[in-house]
């Protein structure tokens, strides 16, 4: 069964694996990116969740309520999670230094994955295209993942554009 479903995969969902993995893999060691870069990620993978979505679903109350609620509370979460002091803004490159992190290619997957799960499930089972909580749990499970993409990107921002105390300074007497 198993082999069927690997068989009957076009070619170019394995393109798009081995693509998502050398960019998750890019993003396990430390490195810099631009300001503009940071978003890129973010929204990327943001539009392929709601791509997916829709594409099973369509564009209906019960898959973008759920959606988006998730999605909301990741970023609300962000707002309150401690950002990391290893994330250091450059002036001089206007480069953010990024301490690397399993996380991204693990979100990567899990939307990569679930994309094609559903894809798989519902070929199997059409009937599950009209069941609301079926739907409203892959739909928050996209949310939550995109939402994982966008609380980063938004810690991410806190961290690097924070306003730091300035060291205190003493004067001689």
């Amino acid at each position: 069964m198993i082999l069927d479903i690997l068989d009957h995969t076009p070619a170019w969902v394995f393109l798009i694996f081995v693509a998502l993995v050398a960019l998750g893999a890019r993003r396990v060691r430390a490195n810099r990116i631009g300001v503009r870069q940071l978003l890129i990620l973010p929204a990327t993978m943001t539009g392929f969740s709601l791509f997916g979505l829709t594409q099973s679903f369509g564009i209906g109350l019960v898959p973008l309520a759920a959606w988006s609620l998730v999605f909301s509370a990741m970023l609300a979460f962000a707002a309150i999670w401690p950002t990391n002091p290893a994330v250091q803004y450059s002036p001089a490159t206007r480069s953010i230094h990024i301490p690397g992190s399993w996380l991204p290619l693990a979100l990567m997957m899990t939307i990569f994955l679930l994309r094609y799960a559903v894809a798989v499930v519902l070929a199997m089972h059409p009937a599950l295209h009209g069941n609301a909580p079926f739907v409203a749990c892959i739909a928050a499970l996209y949310g939550l993942s995109s939402g994982s993409f966008g609380a980063r990107a938004v810690l991410t921002w806190r961290a690097a554009f924070a306003v730091r105390p300035a060291a205190p300074t003493f004067a001689a007497a």
